[in-house]
C-alpha cells in the first residue's frame, strides 16, 4: 500500500488538475490555464487554479513549457501542440462546408464536429470526424447514403469525410457514461443545425459530473436544419413503408459485416466499439474508448508509484477511475 509523501499532500483541486492532465497528455496535449479551469473534475476558481498550479510546478509533479502545463517532461511537447493548432485551424473552413454539404443529405438534423478537431488539433495523419444526428427511425437510410457517396466520390477516403457516429433526435443521451464521452460530448463543434445542440446538451447533464465548469459551446453562426427541394423529395420518398423497410435492411447488412470483418473482437468489445442499433450507430473499430481508460488508469498508478503518493479518491471517483 503507497501512503503520501509527508512533504506532499494532495487536495481535491490538486487532483483534479493531475487528473485533467493525465488525461490529456495521453493524446501528448498540454493544456492552458483557462483551458485546465473549465476540464477539472471539481469546481475552482482561476484564482485558486493559478496557486495550484505554481503549487505543483514547484513540487515537480508538473512541469511548465511556456504557456502550457503538462506531466510528461517532453521538451518539444509544445512546439507540437502549436503546429497541430494551426493545422486544425488552417482546415476549419474545409471541416464547415463539408458538414454543411453533409446537412443536405436526407434525413440528417445536425452535424458536429468530433475527434481531435473538435479540440482543435489535427496531425499530418489525422482525419475530420463527425458526429451526425438524424431523424428518428431513419437513421441507417441516412447513414447508408453517405457512406455510398464516401465510397463512390471519395474512393473510400476517410481524411475529410469520417462519418462514424449517428445517433436520431429521439436518443440524443449517450449510453456510455464514462471520462472519454463526457469529454467528446462537452467538446463537439456544433457547424450545422444549430437549434439540436441545446438538446443534445439538455439530455446529457450527466457529463457535468465529470467536467461541472465546462462551458457550452456558442452557436452564433451555425446554419439551421434546412431542408431544400432535392432533400424534401426524398425524404417524402423515404417517408414511406419501402423507406422503412430499407432502413431496417441498411442496419442488418451493415451488422452482419461489422460481425464479419471484426469477428475477433470479443462480444464485450465489440458492443462498445460497434453500437448497431435502430436509433444509433457507432463505428470505431480501434475501440479508442476502452484504450484511452485503460492508458488513463495506468497513468495514475505509474504517478502514484513515482511520486509515493495517492491521489485523492473522492475525486478520482468522480471520473470512474
Amino acid at each position: 500500500m503507497l501512503f503520501p509523501s509527508p512533504d506532499i499532500i494532495l487536495n481535491k483541486t490538486d487532483t483534479g488538475v493531475l487528473l485533467t492532465l493525465m488525461y490529456f497528455d495521453i493524446f501528448r496535449y498540454p493544456l492552458t490555464e483557462s483551458e485546465i479551469v473549465k476540464s477539472v473534475p471539481v469546481r475552482c476558481t482561476p484564482e485558486e487554479l493559478r496557486v495550484t498550479l505554481q503549487k505543483l510546478v514547484n513540487q515537480g509533479l508538473i512541469f511548465q513549457a511556456e504557456n502550457f502545463y503538462h506531466v510528461s517532461p517532453e521538451k518539444e511537447i509544445a512546439e507540437k501542440r502549436k503546429e497541430e493548432n494551426f493545422r486544425a485551424e488552417a482546415i476549419m473552413p474545409k471541416a464547415r462546408r463539408i458538414s454543411r454539404f453533409i446537412g443536405a443529405f436526407p434525413y440528417i438534423r445536425g452535424v458536429y464536429l468530433s475527434g481531435s478537431l473538435s479540440k482543435g488539433v489535427l496531425t499530418e495523419k489525422g482525419d475530420i470526424d463527425y458526429f451526425i444526428l438524424t431523424q428518428p427511425e431513419r437513421l441507417w437510410l441516412a447513414r447508408t447514403l453517405l457512406v455510398v457517396f464516401r465510397k463512390l466520390f471519395l474512393f473510400n477516403s476517410h481524411k475529410y469525410f469520417c462519418v462514424n457516429y449517428f445517433v436520431d433526435l429521439n436518443n440524443l443521451e449517450i449510453e456510455d457514461k464514462n471520462i472519454f464521452t463526457a469529454t467528446e460530448l462537452f467538446t463537439l463543434i456544433p457547424t450545422y443545425g444549430k437549434e439540436t445542440y441545446p438538446l443534445l446538451i439538455t439530455h446529457n447533464r450527466w457529463a457535468e459530473s465529470f467536467y461541472p465548469q465546462f462551458p457550452v459551446r456558442e452557436v452564433t453562426g451555425v446554419p439551421e436544419n434546412e431542408s431544400g427541394i432535392l432533400k424534401r423529395t426524398l425524404e417524402l420518398i423515404g417517408n414511406t413503408r419501402i423507406g422503412e423497410w430499407l432502413d431496417t435492411w441498411c442496419m442488418r447488412m451493415t451488422f452482419r459485416y461489422r460481425k464479419k470483418k471484426f469477428s475477433g473482437m470479443t462480444n464485450t468489445d465489440f458492443n462498445v466499439a460497434f453500437k448497431t442499433r435502430k436509433y444509433i450507430s457507432k463505428h470505431h473499430p480501434a475501440n479508442f474508448q476502452k484504450k484511452v481508460t485503460d492508458k488513463l488508469k495506468e497513468k495514475i498508478l505509474h504517478f502514484e508509484e513515482k511520486h509515493k503518493l495517492t491521489v485523492d479518491s473522492e475525486v478520482r471517483s468522480l471520473w470512474g477511475v
